[in-house]
């Protein structure tokens, strides 16, 4: 009967992770929504595991000083609080805890719970929702007039507890004016307004439209202690202590696997709940260890949803995160760039800068909580660093739904995935046999390529990769990270490439004419005779030049008239490498020059026109030959040297004058 019952649960699990990934990526998300995902203010947890903190510091917002603003005159705008969240870590929970324990009190007149969330954000619908909360009957009014002046009627003599529960909608501000109006100039000081939403940006236009105070929370997982105490809650729950208490030190390692998160925890541990053969949960363990991919179909059941309110170019640059590793250290400058180079960035026919866009496209996925922004250092001085994480589960999600389109390989075993992919990192690289190199070929949509590697290869591997790599005409991005031997073909055969960066290349004669190239970056000096790199000139697509000590050894950069940073250019008493030969980078956001002793005449730099370039935000400026004797001549320099006055970051180093 046991092993009967144990496999009927066992087959349940099965069923539903089968489901979970079945299901197309609208299909059960909008299901969900629809039938069970209405929420109201009655707590519908029997029992709550930790967040007292959380609890606490939201009644603060909601009723500190709310005895003071009611005998405050003149205009009323009402603060807005926002919990803010991924999917299933208990955001409703928590405003439900907080309405449980302000029925109790008398800080306001009426709470009114509204769940927002739907595929269509309609001011009068959701006004007709608030209203039927705040009455208890459904308004006889069908248009926003009607109903905003019924609503205004019963709101004008209360103190009232707005909550907004599972907000999306962040970009139609005239439907969010006009949602608002009602509550925007209260009649009596003390009223609130709280949201549960998943997304900064909800909660940024909320505050916005109200021009009000506002208080953030960003809510995480429950910490180990509690979220093991929810995951025996449900796993053993009706079992006596010495049924199950054999069990507790794999139960803890399986709670650990849901990082916390509530909802991931409940489902699996109800799951669970009879199959109380440590056989089984050690077998679950070591599926959880070794096949995460199913794992995260339940995750992504969880918070696919949240994806799929993404704008289309939105969802391609989450894909595309894919690729890398767990707990990556996202850079902007970095990630956008690459973004740039795969052809991911949308550009428009304005004048705004793929940058600005790729920027903006990072801050909106940052403020939808799908990175994490994080800073390391002190920001006060220069020497700290700001980047961006992606938590463990959101990653899961990632590459659930890019399954077919973007690829991460740790070793081999790529031969059988789907010749669609267009974005591929391939880790170990040197574990990879010959074969198995040359079989990349057969990703004939590849755009991009990102090889990696910690090991010596050999010169066998490396000439595969070279035959690859000229076999991959569609090829966007090349990224070689750790090989340092590598030639590119001299004749132009990945004609799209718009990135390249490597560690070391004994011969880049073919970059010169990759007319599209747009970011070039290097780590090690380039073994090729300096005639060879001249030719880089041409590239006037060539936004980024970055290399190790003197890299691609000496070029001219005034026909590179599309770069945004050049570092250190340094001024020498010759053709091409005077301080004139700035003049035409006028879309230059970085500048580093140096050895400024050098510099012929006072027209010279007058020619160099940065007064001109209103894109640059940051310029260096360094004399190489410093000395304890005042120089007339570094004060002219300098005179002369008048940046746009957009520049943000000034640096200047060597300077012997006054």
């Amino acid at each position: 009967m046991a092993l009967t019952r144990l496999d009927e649960t066992a087959a349940g699990v099965g069923t539903f992770l089968h489901l979970t990934s079945r299901f197309g990526s609208a299909l059960l998300p909008d299901h969900a929504e629809k039938i069970n995902q209405e929420t109201s203010s009655t707590l519908v947890a029997t029992e709550i595991f930790g967040r007292d903190t959380e609890k606490n510091e939201v009644m603060r917002w909601l009723v500190d000083n709310i005895e003071g603003d009611s005998n405050t005159p003149g205009i009323n705008r009402v603060p807005v609080s926002a919990i803010i969240g991924m999917g299933g870590i208990g955001k409703t929970t928590l405003a439900q805890i907080v309405c449980e324990e302000l029925r109790d009190l008398t800080y306001f007149d009426c709470i009114v719970w509204v769940h927002v969330s739907d595929n269509s954000f309609n001011a009068a619908r959701i006004t007709k929702n608030i209203l039927e909360a705040l009455t208890k009957q459904k308004p006889n009014a069908d248009t926003l007039e009607a109903l905003q002046h019924i609503l205004k009627e019963n709101l004008e003599s209360k103190k009232f507890l707005l909550i907004l529960d599972d907000v999306w909608e962040d970009s139609n501000w005239g439907e969010w004016q006009k949602l608002m109006a009602p509550f925007q100039n209260s009649p009596h000081n003390g009223s609130r307004i709280l949201l549960t939403t998943r997304m900064t940006s909800v909660a940024d236009m909320v505050t916005s439209v109200m021009q009000s105070n506002n208080n953030y929370m960003n809510l995480n997982g429950l910490d180990e202690y509690h979220n093991f105490m929810m995951f025996k809650k449900y796993a053993f729950y009706g079992m006596k202590t010495e049924d199950y208490e054999h069990l507790l030190p794999l139960a803890e390692k399986i709670a650990k696997k849901f990082q916390g998160c509530p909802l991931v925890t409940k489902i699996a541990s109800e799951h669970l709940r009879s199959n109380v053969s440590h056989h089984h949960w050690n077998n679950l363990y070591r599926q959880l260890e070794n096949l995460e991919g199913k794992m995260s179909a339940i995750i992504t059941t969880v918070l696919q949803s949240s994806y799929h309110h993404l704008p289309e170019h939105l969802q391609l640059c989450f894909r595309y995160c894919s690729i890398f590793p767990k707990g990556y250290e996202f850079k902007k400058d970095e990630i956008v760039k690459m973004w740039m180079g795969s052809g991911l960035i949308l550009i428009d026919s304005g004048t705004e800068r793929p940058e600005d866009i790729g920027e903006r496209y990072l801050v909106q996925l940052a403020r939808k909580s799908f990175f994490t922004f994080a800073t390391v250092g002190d920001p006060c001085s220069k020497f700290y660093a700001e980047y961006y994480v992606m938590h463990d589960l959101l990653h899961e999600l990632a590459c659930s739904v890019s399954v077919g389109e973007c690829l991460r390989l740790e070793s081999s075993g790529y031969m059988q995935h789907k010749c669609t992919v267009r974005h591929l990192w391939i880790a170990n690289f040197n574990k990879l046999t010959t074969e198995e190199i040359k079989a990349i070929s057969s990703f004939e949509n590849l755009r991009s390529l990102i090889i990696e590697d910690s090991c010596h290869v050999n010169d066998v591997c490396i000439a595969a990769l070279e035959e690859v790599v000229q076999l991959l005409r569609g090829l966007r991005l090349l990224s070689l990270k750790g090989i340092t031997k590598f030639c590119l073909a001299k004749e132009v055969v990945n004609k799209h490439l718009r990135y390249i960066s490597f560690s070391g290349m004994q011969d880049i004669d073919g970059i010169s004419k990759l007319y599209h190239l747009q970011v070039l970056t290097a780590v090690k000096r380039i073994s090729t005779a300096l005639k060879q790199v001249n030719n880089i000139e041409n590239l006037s697509h060539l936004r980024y030049v970055s290399y190790g000590s003197n890299g691609f050894g000496e070029f001219f950069v005034g026909r590179l008239t599309s770069l945004q940073e050049l570092h250190n250019f340094e001024i020498q008493l010759k053709e091409g490498y005077r301080i004139s030969s700035l003049r035409n980078l006028s879309s230059i956001c970085k500048l580093q020059i140096c050895n400024l002793e050098n510099v012929g005449t006072h027209e010279e730099i007058i020619e160099a026109k940065l007064r001109d370039k209103s894109y640059l935000r940051s310029l260096s400026l360094n004399w190489s030959e410093t000395t304890n004797v005042l120089k007339n001549d570094d004060d002219l320099i300098l005179d002369k040297l008048e940046p746009h006055s957009h520049l943000e970051n000034l640096e200047i180093s060597g300077y012997n004058g006054l």
